[in-house]
């Protein structure tokens, strides 16, 4: 049996031990916090709003650093990919290649970067050959349980970006359809079709010709419609909308 003495030093050196590590965790997690350069747009970074869009890539530098709790996120979020794409292996699934970068004539075209994450062979389809596009996207375990098919999704205030998206990739691979796989960050998944959407594809060229136009002293991208959740969150809100319009929008929506 530890003595007092011995009791008091074990819990000194825990609570060192703690600070410790999380000072070092705050460190690994610093190049991670600040915003990263963007000259152009990419599928990751598809905002729901052509002007924040624009916004995010002219004055990217004023954008906040992200607090360590969202840095550690996105970190998470990297990490449930590379699991998610090593369990698939384990199960006997082969990924013919990964973290595929969008074909140039794509960019070309359409203007929008990206990357998808893995191409999957199917083992039961009728051709041997055929490859599934794949990626792979973690949610918050609150939303997690709130969406269960593609539509969900799409209508999400924030998670919306995932499937536009997805969107892109399935555009710039040219197919009809991708397989999203959603991870809840706790080990549950859930696998979803996402079909090809002209509708949205049509909105992204339209978001991109706009944004472009107005990087090279075109006027302004429209707005969406005052969103509280999407809006009120915006980095870039008190220069996109006169205070006296936020306000009555506030209290209309109020």
């Amino acid at each position: 049996m530890l003595t007092t003495t011995q009791s008091s030093k074990v819990r000194a050196a825990c609570d060192r031990l703690a600070r410790e590590i999380q000072a070092r965790r705050e460190t690994a997690l610093e190049p991670h916090r600040a915003p990263s350069p963007a000259t152009g747009l990419t599928a990751s970074r598809l905002a729901r709003c052509s002007r924040q869009a624009y916004y995010a890539l002219r004055d990217w530098h004023r954008q906040p650093r992200l607090s360590g709790e969202q840095a550690a996120r996105l970190v998470k979020g990297r990490r449930e990919k590379a699991l998610a794409l090593a369990e698939l292996l384990e199960l006997g699934f082969e990924l013919t290649a990964a973290h595929i970068p969008f074909p140039q004539e794509a960019y070309n075209r359409y203007g929008i970067a990206g990357r998808l994450d893995a191409k999957l062979r199917h083992p039961l389809h009728p051709r041997r050959r055929a490859e599934v596009p794949l990626a792979v996207k973690s949610l918050h375990p609150l939303a997690y349980a709130a969406v269960n098919s593609w539509r969900d999704l799409k209508k999400h205030h924030f998670y919306c970006t995932y499937y536009r998206q997805a969107q892109a990739c399935i555009q710039a691979f040219n197919t009809n359809a991708l397989l999203l796989l959603l991870s809840d960050c706790l080990g549950g998944w859930k696998l979803l079709t996402v079909p090809r959407d002209e509708e949205e594809l049509a909105s992204l060229r339209e978001m991109t010709a706009c944004v472009n136009a107005a990087l090279k002293g075109g006027p302004l991208p429209p707005r969406m419609a005052y969103h509280a959740k999407v809006c009120g969150r915006c980095p870039f809100a008190a220069e996109c909308a006169p205070k006296p319009e936020r306000r009555r929008k506030r209290i209309v929506a109020g």
